[in-house]
């Protein structure tokens, strides 16, 4: 800028040059200011034009950045992580039933052998009989004769096998299936007031009734069916020991609830959450004995002695010799996480422009990217929450999280120019450009803050079985936040220019009551200059003035200026009220001022 007073030194020297004096009086106490009124005088001054990249003033470590267009842009990144999905183990009781029956006999010999046993072998052990051919011919039987069917009857009084629980883990809200370690589940059979009659015998037929529903694993030559709740042997055979007992022991894996609700059984209850599955067991089986099944040493009338007695008895076992604590479950489960808190988006050396106080940002398409491993995926467990980012403003948007392995979210109020255009799903967040809104006296806000907050697992029907009392990884993944200073019709900028190198000793006598400045502005900015106001400052008074502009053509603008007299001139200050129009604003866009012209009136106070 160039200064020129050449009018005023004029009329200064002027004067001094034409003035009469006498030197035989004391001028020392006569007033000898002179004053000069000053009308249209015009001070000429060059500015160099104003351009956009030195308005914003961006430091080298600012987070805000230039594209290789010139672009401006802000982005940020990071990662965060949920916390964890934990259900408790479901505590189950030491079911067991031990409960006895009878055994019904019946004898198969037609009446004509009977007869001939009694007659002739009452008094004979079946050794004897067994061993004296032309006995056996006599009475007409040989050692595969059948002499003996067995037959178990089921009974009802105290045989049940329960399984309860209590205190199970709220977020459980239905159940499919239980599963466990694998754990030993006992069986036992055992004939008493046979010991003197019967040798180690095999069993045609013989099946136990358990509780359905069970994931039972049998041994070989056995199978378990868990809709009706049957233990079968192979082909019906089973081998009574010498201690006429049959032992069978199964592992144990689980119970498949859904079985149970196909039979109209609800045993869990996700009010009380309590379970409690009661059923009852039984042993029943046909088979038919022969005379080498026969101790040896029995006599035919030990046998009558049995028929006439009609019955024998047994004595069954069913359960576990410890309590079942089960550890995976399948069904439906909601559960409340933690907030996800992620580290504050520091915005770091924001320009002084977007900070001055009146400026109100609104940025037209900020962009928030999310790339999101979910671990509960493999349980077809998606999670919802709400995304919540706070600046001088607070936004929040609903978040939900597929229940699939990887999900990938753009957030942004349009679906345009985006900076991931591929791999992601949309979703319209229209407020987020007023997230860093410096409204209300408020600053350009230094740093952002994220949560997800109470990221909720809904009523969820799991695909898999899902592990009890251990930590399963929640979500975690990494964001991005990403705009360019696009600025919509809602942004407004306040730049102001001050010159404050005017003051000189030739300006200090001049004092200006009125002025006219013009001014040639050319605008090639992304942002329109809604109101400039040119300000004439002194160190007493002020004048101002203003005047509306549109359109984007250079334009010769005058302001007429008025207000409190100034004196002893300082400089100017130029005041340009920015407004957005949804364009990206660049580096090399302009706003250029030049050909000030500024004319004033007052007068001139000169001391001799």
């Amino acid at each position: 800028m160039k200064k020129s007073y050449s009018i005023l030194l004029f009329l200064a020297v002027l004067w001094l040059h034409t003035a009469c004096t006498d030197s035989d009086y004391d001028l020392s106490d006569i007033n000898t200011t002179s004053r000069f009124a000053l009308n249209g005088l015009t001070l000429p001054l060059n500015i160099d034009p104003v351009q956009l990249d030195l308005m914003l003033d961006i430091a080298d470590d600012s987070d805000i950045k230039t594209d290789a267009e010139g672009n401006y842009y802000f982005q940020k990144e990071g990662t965060f992580t949920s916390s964890a999905i934990r259900i408790a183990p479901i505590a189950l009781n030491k079911p067991q039933a031990d409960f006895s029956g009878e055994v019904l006999l019946r004898f198969t010999l037609d009446p004509a052998i009977k007869s001939k046993m009694q007659q002739y072998a009452s008094n004979k052990t079946i050794g004897e009989i067994l061993e004296s051919p032309s006995l056996m011919a006599q009475i007409g039987i040989n050692a595969q004769t059948e002499i003996l069917d067995i037959t178990f009857s089921n009974i009802t009084d105290n045989n049940n096998l329960n399984f309860t629980a209590s205190d199970i883990d709220a977020n459980v809200k239905r159940i499919e299936t239980l599963g466990l370690d694998p754990t030993t589940l006992n069986i036992s059979v055992k004939l008493n007031g046979v010991q003197q009659i019967l040798k180690p015998f095999d069993f045609d037929d013989l099946h136990i009734t358990m509780p359905h529903g069970l994931a039972v694993t049998t041994k070989a030559g056995t199978t378990y069916d868990p809709k009706n709740g049957v233990l079968r042997f192979n082909d019906g055979k089973c081998h009574f020991d010498k201690d006429y007992t049959v032992n069978l022991n199964c592992t144990f894996t689980g119970i498949d609830y859904d079985l149970l609700a196909e039979a109209g059984m609800q045993v869990f209850n996700p009010t009380t959450h309590t379970f409690n599955y009661r059923k009852a067991c039984g042993v029943s089986g046909h088979t038919t004995l022969t005379m080498a099944d026969l101790q040896s040493t029995a006599r035919y009338a030990d046998i009558a002695t049995l028929e006439q007695a009609g019955t024998i008895t047994y004595a069954c076992h069913v359960g576990f010799d410890h309590a079942l604590t089960i550890n995976a479950f399948k069904g439906d489960i909601t559960y409340q996480m933690d907030d996800i808190v992620i580290n504050p988006v520091v915005i770091n050396n924001v320009p002084d422009i977007l900070k001055e106080n009146g400026t109100n940002i609104d940025l037209h398409n900020p962009q928030i990217y999310l790339d999101i491993d979910n671990h509960l995926g493999v349980y077809g467990i998606g999670v919802g929450s709400t995304l919540e980012i706070k600046g001088n403003n607070t936004i929040t948007s609903p978040l939900t999280i597929e229940s699939t392995a990887r999900t990938h979210i753009a957030m942004s109020p349009y679906n345009e120019a985006m900076y991931h255009p591929q791999g992601y799903t949309y979703e319209a967040v229209k407020d987020l450009g007023r997230v860093v809104g410096s409204n209300d006296g408020q600053t350009f806000p230094e740093q952002l803050n994220i949560r997800v907050l109470r990221p909720t697992v809904p009523k969820t029907t799991l695909s898999k079985a899902l592990p009890l009392g251990t930590d399963i990884d929640g979500v975690n993944g990494t964001w991005e936040f990403y705009t360019r200073l696009s600025l919509t019709d809602n942004t407004k900028i306040k730049y102001t220019k001050v010159w404050d190198d005017w003051s000189d000793e030739d300006l200090d006598g001049l004092t200006v009551n009125k002025a006219t400045v013009n001014v040639t502005l050319q605008k090639d900015v992304a942002l329109d200059a809604e109101n400039v106001e040119f300000v004439l400052l002194g160190r007493k008074g002020e004048l101002r003035g203003q005047t509306a502009i549109t359109g984007d053509a250079s334009q010769d603008i005058t302001f007429d200026l008025a207000g409190q007299p100034v004196s002893e001139i300082t400089g100017a200050r130029l005041n340009v009220h920015l407004k957005g129009v949804n364009k990206d604003i660049n580096k090399s866009q302009q706003i250029r001022i030049s050909n000030l012209k500024v004319t004033v009136d007052g007068y001139y106070d000169r001391e001799l």
